[in-house]
Parts: structure tokens; C-alpha cells; sequence
């Protein structure tokens, strides 16, 4: 299994690529504010331990360091939200966070939430790595991409990758008034 991405190589991968746009301007932030502040998802379709153990995978996948992890940017809430928009990506996320419990639970853990970080790296590592099926491979591609999506929505994530954030509402100063006249 080939090392894991740390969050700045993964942002230096997108950053070519349309991700970055998208994350910004579909991620629910509204001049900087996010829709709500608590961690914990707010829909009425995943129970305590299925947050409990959401909470524990975006952690996982963006634990906190310099900058804060995942769900202290209220990723979680919008990754339930972004994957219950549809039926089969609900099903999809019910069903595999219960399977990530199971796993953890055949460990000797009461659960996911509770094993220590290293070990669920390693067991999302086995969901990546196809272990648990093309649905727990669908299941790990949804997390991870919803969780980075979310995250990097957030300006407190952006001084961690060097992003000072986009120009606007700042403006271009340069083009405020009309243009000089050539001086040549």
C-alpha cells in the first residue's frame, strides 16, 4: 500500500485541477462563515454512533496539527449533508460507517470511534485499498473527496497549504480607477 497523502501534497496534486474551484464555490461558505458550527453532522437520518464514527473518519483523513482537523471545521455536518443529498450515497454512508464499526469491533475496540488514530488509518487504508469491496471503496472515495472538499472550503484551513484566499472581496486594487495613458 503506498504511503498516505498528507494534506498539503494532496492540495499541491489538486491544485492543478478544477477541485480547488469547486470546493470554493459549492462548499455552502458564506463570507467566510460556515453554515453552523458544530462538528457533528445536523441530519435526522444518522444516529449518535454513526456521527461518532464520521466525526472519527474526517479526523482521520485531516487530523489537527498546525491547523485544526476536519471536524473542527464543521466538516463532518457537511459531508453527511453532501452524501445524504441522494438516496444510494445515504444508504452507501449508513452502511459503511456501521461496517467500519464492525471492523474495528472484530479488533476488540467497542468501535471505530474508538481505536487510535494509527489503526484507523490503517483500517480506511483497507477500505482504499478495496479489502471491504467495491463499496467500501466507494465508501472511502466519497469520505475522502467530501472531507477534503469541506475542509479546504474553509478559510481556517488556508494559511496550513499557503493559500491567502481569493482576491475578492479585496478587489484588484490596480484596476479601481480608470487606466493610465501610455507614457511612451
Amino acid at each position: 500500500m503506498p504511503p498516505p497523502l498528507s494534506r498539503r501534497a494532496f492540495f499541491r496534486l489538486a491544485a492543478g485541477l478544477p477541485f480547488p474551484l469547486l470546493a470554493l464555490g459549492r462548499s455552502g461558505w458564506v463570507q467566510g462563515r460556515p453554515e453552523q458550527d458544530r462538528p457533528g453532522p445536523a441530519v435526522d437520518w444518522l444516529d449518535s454512533r454513526g456521527e461518532a464514527v464520521l466525526v472519527a473518519a474526517v479526523d482521520t483523513l485531516v487530523p489537527a496539527d498546525d491547523t485544526p482537523g476536519a471536524s473542527e471545521l464543521g466538516a463532518p455536518s457537511r459531508v453527511a449533508r453532501w452524501m445524504g443529498a441522494e438516496r444510494r450515497t445515504r444508504l452507501l454512508l449508513q452502511m459503511g460507517l456501521r461496517r467500519l464499526d464492525r471492523v474495528a469491533q472484530r479488533q476488540g475496540k467497542p468501535g471505530f470511534a474508538e481505536l487510535a488514530a494509527d489503526d484507523r488509518a490503517a483500517v480506511l487504508g483497507r477500505f482504499e485499498a478495496g479489502e471491504h469491496g467495491r463499496a467500501g471503496r466507494a465508501l472511502f472515495e466519497g469520505l475522502r473527496y467530501h472531507t477534503m472538499r469541506a475542509y479546504y472550503a474553509s478559510p481556517d484551513a488556508w494559511p496550513g497549504v499557503g493559500f491567502n484566499g481569493p482576491p475578492q472581496p479585496r478587489g484588484y486594487p490596480g484596476f479601481a480607477g480608470p487606466p493610465e495613458e501610455d507614457r511612451g
